[in-house]
């Protein structure tokens, strides 16, 4: 901006040059300046947003990789221990008790096996869900907590920190880099060069016979 500002100091005190030629000069000159601030804020989108779609893509891999297989020995003992809880839960004398069943499946530590077990809760709830309407309020509060545990368990390792930044690839992806404060100070230059500071893509699609004519020094 400086550079610019200095420029178009030096053309409006030009005594030589009749107010036709000054605003010749400065039209010349804003449009050179749009053209090269336009070409360095696209540089920049596209180096932030290849490395923003690498950071999404990352992401999105380690979270489609799945779990890995219980043996089958494990995938026995868990079905063994399934019915053993199911049947402690469906013949439970109280939410209580049904509770304290459905709480032994956060032992299950093989993450596809904590899934199973996770949706099992889901399944099971509706005993536990009895009694007062406070009785009811407390076991929700408690299953919720018991699924949370087995779900959180059930995802792929680094699953958490996967899915934190996918949501801000996502968010970064969606909002510009130019702040709002130095989008206006580049509208000195042209309405346009403000106008288009966080959509570079739009403007060389938009602008590109323009741009062409200023490269040519037309």
């Amino acid at each position: 901006m400086d550079v610019y500002r200095a420029e178009r100091t030096k053309i409006n005190s030009d005594r030589l040059l009749s107010h036709e030629g000054k605003q010749h000069k400065l039209t010349r000159l804003q449009n050179q300046f749009e053209v090269k601030a336009m070409k360095d804020l696209h540089a920049m989108q596209r180096l932030h947003d290849e490395a923003v779609v690498s950071a999404k893509v990352d992401a999105e891999r380690l979270l489609a990789k799945g779990t890995p297989q219980p043996s089958d020995v494990e995938q026995a003992l868990f079905n063994s221990k399934m019915q053993q809880v199911k049947a402690k839960v469906i013949f439970a004398g109280s939410a209580k008790t049904a509770l304290e069943a459905l709480q032994t499946l956060t032992e299950v530590e093989q993450p596809t096996l904590a899934k199973q077990a996770a949706e099992s809760v889901l399944e099971l709830s509706s005993y536990a869900l009895t009694g007062t309407v406070e009785d009811r309020h407390q076991a929700k509060r408690q299953l919720s907590a018991i699924h949370s545990e087995l779900f959180k368990r059930a995802q792929p390792q680094g699953a958490e920190a996967a899915t934190e930044a996918l949501g801000r690839a996502k968010a970064m992806l969606n909002s510009g880099i130019v702040p709002s404060i130095l989008a206006e100070k580049l509208g000195e230059i042209s309405r346009d060069t403000q106008h288009y500071a966080n959509n570079s893509y739009a403007y060389f699609t938009s602008k590109s016979e323009f741009v062409k004519r200023v490269e040519m020094g037309m």
